[in-house]
Order: structure tokens, then C-alpha cells, then sequence
């Protein structure tokens, strides 16, 4: 009998464990591709939303950049069922998130200029610096996409953001320069 407990309670116990490992609540139907939020029509564009959230090594916090379109209203829980596992998302949980609104039209240019950059198309993890997330709801369901970026890739993604919006935007421009000038 006790030999029966105990290992009922060590396979509860791996259980639990493997459980608490960080495993990813979203089911890995729920993530979508990056060339599903490349076919998204400027109705579509109309709900979509983004961050930058710094997850490296911090003294102090980095405010995060979202935005999304003038259509739409953020909510930054939209994100968290889709964080990757052994990443610090701390700073989306500060209240200094730094928020502006595009265009569909620059919606659709900024997801076409990352797009060209290979690790954040395929999704990849390739360094400890910047998460890159988009999220939208779709008929299909809440679909999201994610890479983490090192720090020249996450320039490189904070430049090609900003030269796809509009001169006119100049909100998005000013927050994008702040981070630029925060990070590097």
C-alpha cells in the first residue's frame, strides 16, 4: 500500500512538474503563421495588435511599445496566453507601456518590411533582447505570432517598424526613437 501511494504521488508529482516547466497554454493550433497575417485584408489590419517587450537582463524597467490601428483598442491580456515559456514579460505588466496608433495601410507596410527579416517570419528565438508579437482575432480563433530577437536583429526590426510608418505619425516615430535610444 505505501509503495502504491508513493508512486502515485511521484507520478503526480512529474506531472506537476512537467506542467510547471513552461509549456505554452496556447495550443500550437492557435499560432499563426507570419504569411496568415501577410493575407490579411485592411479590414482585418483593423483589429490587429503588436508589442515590442524587452526580456534581457534589466537594472530597471524598459517600457514596452504596442500599438495597433486607430480602429481598435489595445488590450495588452490579449497577449499573454501566447508568452513564451523562460522569458521575463515584466515589463508588459508596468503601467508605463508606451502605446501609438497606425493605419491599417502602415499595418500592412510594417508586417511586409519585418516579414524580410528571416527570424521574425519563421517565429525563431535568437537571442535574449526584444519579443516581437503580433495578435489578432480571427474567425478562425485568437491567433498570434512571436519571435526574440538579439540586439542587432532588434535594430534592425525597430528601424524597418518606423520607415513604414507614415511622416505623418509622428507619436509612433517619437516612441520608436525613444526605444531605439533606450536599447542601443
Amino acid at each position: 500500500m505505501f509503495n502504491t501511494k508513493l508512486i502515485t504521488l511521484l507520478v503526480l508529482g512529474l506531472l506537476l512538474l512537467v506542467g510547471g516547466l513552461g509549456f505554452n497554454c496556447a495550443s500550437q493550433d492557435t499560432e499563426m503563421e507570419f504569411k496568415e497575417f501577410e493575407g490579411f485584408d485592411l479590414e482585418q489590419l483593423g483589429t490587429l495588435q503588436a508589442k515590442l517587450t524587452y526580456v534581457g537582463w534589466q537594472e530597471e524597467p524598459i517600457p514596452t511599445v504596442a500599438f495597433t490601428s486607430h480602429f481598435n483598442v489595445l488590450d495588452m491580456a490579449k497577449f499573454e496566453p501566447f508568452r513564451r515559456p523562460g522569458f521575463p514579460y515584466d515589463n508588459d505588466d508596468y503601467p508605463d507601456i508606451l502605446t501609438f496608433n497606425c493605419t491599417p495601410e502602415e499595418l500592412q507596410r510594417i508586417i511586409k518590411s519585418v516579414g524580410e527579416i528571416e527570424a521574425v517570419r519563421r517565429g525563431e528565438v535568437i537571442g535574449e533582447c526584444l519579443s516581437v508579437m503580433m495578435y489578432n482575432t480571427t474567425p478562425a480563433g485568437e491567433k498570434a505570432h512571436e519571435a526574440i530577437l538579439d540586439t542587432e536583429t532588434s535594430r534592425l526590426l525597430v528601424e524597418r517598424i518606423k520607415t513604414s510608418l507614415d511622416p505623418a505619425n509622428e507619436e509612433g516615430i517619437e516612441i520608436l526613437d525613444f526605444l531605439a535610444r533606450v536599447l542601443y
